[in-house]
């Protein structure tokens, strides 16, 4: 089981005060969590009014599918956003192991090998 964790840093140009950009922050967010069933959250930049940082986690069975499923939604992010993407950090991803296995965690940057 793969946990893919990833930042998301958008730009709400026209965002003049909080209230502004709360309103594209969260349309952004429940429809990210509608469209791709994951959890999404702001997680950083709160009292930036122009700025937010977005943060999104799923559960793949496999790396490839974790890591094409990010691209997705950073495509989908891009396209489908009152806001410009301006910055996105290399996605993590985190393999846990079924109970039961041996007790290995390996954590590694996404598109490696676990």
């Amino acid at each position: 089981m793969i946990v893919a964790v990833a930042l998301f840093e958008i730009h709400i140009e026209y965002a003049q005060s909080l209230k502004d950009k709360r309103a594209v922050v969260k349309s952004l967010r429940d429809r990210l969590r509608h469209h791709f069933h994951i959890a999404a959250n702001e997680v950083g930049l709160h009292d930036v009014h122009q700025r937010a940082r977005l943060a999104v986690a799923l559960i793949a069975d496999r790396h490839d599918s974790a890591d094409s499923l990010l691209d997705k939604i950073q495509r989908w992010v891009e396209s489908n956003s009152n806001a410009v993407l301006a910055g996105c950090p290399p996605p993590r991803s985190v393999t846990v192991q079924p109970c039961g296995a041996p007790s290995t965690v390996k954590a590694n940057r996404s598109g490696g090998s676990a």
